[in-house]
């Protein structure tokens, strides 16, 4: 027979199990007039609180920002936090030079706007 806190102590244990604790956004950035990647895009997870405030998380490293590569691909994650119920949202600020800069929440691919007054 298991005991209540018992039984408390392994249903948290199983809620922290299946939860990364963290949530991640990746996708391409592309020109929305032509449709080419975007290479040099800096990706930021905003309104982070946690310890790392102002940090990005990729690839097991927390770095100031992320920048897209040759073929506009990009993955950021945001602060550690609870998934329970579910995770928190990200938000991700995309930007560049000549592009009108573009914030949108748990974003995949995204489409950059050239800056019409630009002079890059």
């Amino acid at each position: 027979m298991i005991r209540v806190p018992a039984l408390a102590a392994l249903l948290a244990a199983a809620a922290l199990v299946g939860c990364e604790g963290y949530r991640c956004s990746e996708g391409i950035v592309t020109d929305a007039e032509t449709g080419a990647p975007l290479e040099g895009v800096q990706c930021d997870a905003t309104e982070a609180k946690g310890p790392f405030a102002g940090e990005t998380y990729v690839d097991g490293m927390f770095q100031g920002q992320v920048l897209t590569d040759a073929w506009g691909e990009y993955k950021v994650c945001g602060d550690f936090g609870g998934c329970v119920p579910t995770c928190p949202d990200i938000h991700v600020r995309f930007v560049k030079a000549g592009y009108v800069t573009l914030t949108r929440k748990n974003p995949g691919d995204v489409a950059l706007k050239p800056d019409p007054g630009s002079t890059d």
